[in-house]
């Protein structure tokens, strides 16, 4: 799914590919390239002595690991290395994976907003590419009233791609009535 910038996603032979696979073949590629897109225009805070990986591959990385499940660093990173062959070869790295203490770093400093919006943005154009169903949902969070002692119930607004089994984006509202400002 992701290439360098000096690899083009290559179909060969073709008429032996069914049309169905060649449509997913498309979309990979122009998802990559929304992906670029989006995420390059996040700007990169970091002081250019020393920097060793591309912005781009540490944002394609980290979405690997998130979509892969993992929600720290350490075990993101560890998990990233069993492929970092392929991932080195196909994204273009010259040092490999990234160190955990890199990935913490970088988004420590980097504008959370940007990234947040840049995903938003890439899975919603994504999505449109694809043509799936985007479900909205408020939900009240009732175990959380406990510990935020005497307020009200926190609520959740969700948008859920059916399709794709993926959270596009969450955000609190302030109360159950409040869903259409959230949206």
């Amino acid at each position: 799914i992701f290439m360098s910038d000096q690899k083009e996603l290559k179909v060969s032979g073709v008429n032996a590919l069914s049309s169905w696979y060649r449509a997913e073949l498309m979309i990979f590629e122009i998802g990559y390239k929304t992906l670029l897109f989006h995420f390059s225009k996040i700007e990169d805070p970091r002081d250019p002595r020393g920097k060793r990986h591309e912005l781009i591959h540490i944002f394609i990385l980290t979405i690997i690991g998130i979509l892969r499940g993992f929600t720290d660093f350490e075990n993101m990173v560890d998990d990233l290395k069993y492929d970092e062959k392929e991932l080195s070869e196909k994204l273009g790295l010259k040092h490999g994976i990234p160190s955990h203490d890199t990935f913490s770093r970088l988004f420590r400093i980097i504008d959370s907003r940007a990234f947040m919006h840049a995903f938003i943005d890439w899975t919603y154009s994504y999505i449109t590419l694809v043509n799936e169903h985007i479900a909205i949902d408020g939900k009240g969070l009732r175990a959380a009233t406990a510990k935020i002692e005497g307020k009200n119930t926190p609520y959740i607004l969700n948008s859920y791609v059916c399709g794709q089994e993926l959270v596009l984006g969450q955000v609190k509202i302030d109360e159950k009535t409040n869903e259409i400002t959230g949206i």
